[in-house]
């Protein structure tokens, strides 16, 4: 090697060496990031994972409490049960207590069984205004019926009381 070149190439594997350094360094922070990504998307997805079986089984309860709610509206419609009025309470208290829990949750995830619990709640106002109203008439048809009675009482006293006077 000739002494005015050392300098030269030293220097030109001085810049190599950096300019290679770099690189590595920069491939390095390439792959730390990949997988520093990798890492944060798979606990993003664990977590999105777990809210959405934690959602799945409360859609999986809230369902099977909908449909005994919807089997004792049928039960409350096909006037086979005796205590109306216990159904009635009975079936506020489960649509109420169906009404927190999805008022807790993501209601965007529950708005079908909120719509639902409104028809159900309308339903009942509709039912016991019916059975309001069949009392009425019941309480009514027997006054009718007591004042057709006394009626009839006092015209048979009278048409006694006349056909005797006319004999």
């Amino acid at each position: 090697m000739k002494p005015e070149n050392t300098s030269e190439i030293s220097r030109k594997y001085r810049v190599f060496f950096g300019y290679f350094f770099t690189l590595l360094c920069f491939s390095l922070l390439c792959t730390f990031f990949l997988f520093k990504t990798h890492k944060d998307q798979l606990a993003r997805i664990t977590q999105q994972d777990l809210d959405f079986n934690a959602t799945q089984n409360k859609q999986f309860a809230l369902t099977d409490r909908v449909d005994l709610l919807v089997k004792k509206m049928r039960l409350l419609n096909s006037n086979q049960i005796e205590n109306n009025a216990f159904l009635v309470n009975e079936i506020t208290s489960q649509a109420t207590d169906i009404q927190s829990i999805i008022k807790n949750s993501d209601s965007a995830d529950f708005v079908v069984y909120a719509k639902m619990l409104q028809q159900i709640r309308r339903a009942l106002v509709v039912k016991d205004s019916i059975s309001e109203l069949g009392k009425q008439e019941e309480f009514l048809r027997m006054s009718l019926n007591a004042c057709i009675g006394s009626y009839n009482r006092h015209a048979q006293q009278k048409i006694n009381y006349n056909s005797e006077r006319f004999r």
